[in-house]
C-alpha cells in the first residue's frame, strides 16, 4: 500500500511527499531494491544540479536504433521496440529509471560531448546497445 501512496504523490508531481513515501516505503521492505531507484530519480530532480543540467537532458531526444526518445509536457518518454512510450525518470545527469521496469536503467552513452547511443542497464548484469542516429 505504501508504494501505491508513493506512486500516486509521484504522479501528482508532489515530490517532497512522493519521496518521503519512497524512503518509508524502503524503510519496512528493504529487500525491494526498486525502491532505492525512484528515491534516487526524486532527490535528483530536487537538487540544484539537475536544474542545471536539464537543458543537457532534451539533448538526448532523438533516435536510437529502433528506441526513439520524445519529449511530451516537460517528460521524456522512450518509445520500444513494441511502439509503446514508457516515462523515462533521471537519476543522474546521464541515467534513467522507467516506473514501468524497475530490473532496468537506461544509460545515455557520449564521447567527447556527443552522444554515440543509448545503453539499457539489467540488474542481472547484461547490457544492451542502441546506437545514435541523430
Amino acid at each position: 500500500m505504501l508504494f501505491k501512496k508513493a506512486m500516486n504523490l509521484l504522479y501528482e508531481e508532489n515530490k517532497s511527499k512522493a519521496l518521503y513515501a519512497f524512503r518509508v516505503a524502503y524503510a519496512r521492505n528493504p529487500d525491494h531494491y526498486y525502491l532505492t531507484n525512484f528515491i534516487q530519480h526524486l532527490e535528483f530532480i530536487q537538487s540544484e544540479a539537475y536544474q542545471r543540467i536539464k537543458p543537457v537532458v532534451e539533448t538526448y531526444i532523438g533516435k536510437y536504433g529502433d528506441i526513439i526518445i520524445s519529449k511530451e509536457e516537460n517528460n521524456l518518454y522512450y518509445e520500444g521496440i513494441n511502439r509503446f512510450l514508457y516515462r523515462l525518470l533521471p537519476v543522474s545527469e546521464d541515467q534513467f529509471m522507467t516506473p514501468s521496469f524497475f530490473n532496468e536503467k537506461i544509460q545515455i552513452i557520449k564521447k567527447n560531448n556527443s552522444i554515440e547511443g543509448l545503453k539499457f542497464i539489467y540488474r542481472d548484469g547484461k547490457e544492451e546497445f542502441f546506437p545514435g542516429n541523430n
